[in-house]
């Protein structure tokens, strides 16, 4: 990896990046230019949240590898833990990425004895298994009735119809706290 192709965007939240972060954001997550050979774009939001008395810093990496979105997060009380943490899991997800990238091209030509080792060994991804399918209608209401409608069904995320636009819309329970809006664009 040479040291002018890392760029990352950086954004801080509650935290102000000074130039050791910075570097130390580039030489922990910049490891991961060498995994691939086009990188689009990795942004590292860094937030520091007051969970109790004490702060907690959560570090949220995405990577954009030509199309192929690959995502981390960890927190930690300690910023550069929590980076390294992150570090080591994005690099974790890349790796298992690739492995079914490949494992997935190379399984044809594999004998069966090196196929059923690595079945063994990596967990498979190449086949999502649908396990059930639900429909139903989608409603207009406002996204505050999606919200008391998705808590009192005890979901984490609900689908509802946008009365102004028309469109669908998804709320969804954050992780950290709060709620979420995913708005689907139809063109």
């Amino acid at each position: 990896m040479k040291e002018e192709n890392v760029n990352i965007e950086m954004v801080g939240k509650n935290i102000e990046l000074t130039p050791a972060i910075k570097q130390y954001v580039e030489e922990k997550i910049g490891r991961v230019y060498r995994y691939f050979d086009r990188i689009l774009k990795v942004k590292v939001v860094i937030e520091k949240e007051r969970q109790s008395r004490e702060p907690v810093f959560d570090v949220e990496v995405t990577l954009d590898a030509n199309g192929k979105l690959i995502r981390a997060e960890m927190e930690d009380p300690d910023l550069y833990a929590a980076i390294d943490k992150v570090s080591d899991k994005l690099e974790s997800n890349i790796k298992r990425f690739k492995e079914k990238l490949f494992g997935s091209r190379q399984a044809g030509r594999q004998d069966k004895v090196i196929q059923e080792t690595y079945e063994n060994e990596v967990e498979d991804f190449s086949q999502p298994s649908i396990e059930r399918r639900k429909r139903f209608a989608v409603k207009p209401m406002t996204e505050e009735e999606a919200v008391l409608q998705m808590e009192s069904l005890g979901h984490t995320f609900f689908v509802f119809m946008d009365p102004d636009s028309g469109n669908p819309k998804i709320v969804y329970k954050r992780r950290k706290q709060g709620y979420g809006v995913i708005e689907v664009l139809t063109e």
